[in-house]
């Protein structure tokens, strides 16, 4: 069985971002958890974690989304799915 290639996780929004699937993962944490954003990119039948973005405690919910609308921007997902 060959394996495919591994994908590099993206460090920043400002990196190249190479078409194909991607979805996101948003978690809204505000004082004991963190909040985070995940986006994994979709390949055949396996998902491959390429960004990710966890937030200082306290950070305020709206730089949390303009900070996944930036990152929508750039991936353009298929779907995004919340935490509650």
């Amino acid at each position: 069985m060959v394996s495919d290639p591994p994908v590099e996780l993206i460090e920043t929004l400002e990196d190249n971002i190479p078409q194909g699937n991607y979805f996101a993962g948003v978690d809204f944490g505000k004082h004991k958890d963190y909040s985070a954003i995940v986006v994994v990119k979709r390949e055949n039948h396996h998902l491959q974690l390429v960004y990710l973005h966890e937030f200082e405690l306290s950070t305020a919910y709206t730089n949390v989304i303009n900070h996944l609308v930036r990152t929508h921007q750039k991936f353009k997902f298929q779907k995004v799915i919340v935490d509650q």
